[in-house]
């Protein structure tokens, strides 16, 4: 938590080789990071970016996503 209202988020996923490198056909990263705002009570705003790579086919991409919760 920053503040009250605001909130750092992170995650990740990291699959290495049997060497323990990032090497090879089977090694994966997936990491994301982002920020969740709370505007009013039960109410948040969530901005995200995600990469994956994957050694074993050469392949990166990401994503960037927002989004506005109300619970109730």
């Amino acid at each position: 938590n920053v503040s009250d209202r605001v909130k750092l988020i992170g995650r990740g996923d990291l699959r290495l080789s049997g060497n323990y490198k990032y090497e090879g056909k089977n090694a994966r990263l997936t990491a994301e990071g982002g920020i969740s705002y709370n505007i009013a009570p039960n109410a948040n705003f969530d901005a995200a970016y995600r990469v994956h790579q994957d050694k074993g086919t050469g392949d990166t991409s990401d994503l960037a996503a927002v989004g506005l919760m109300y619970r109730f």
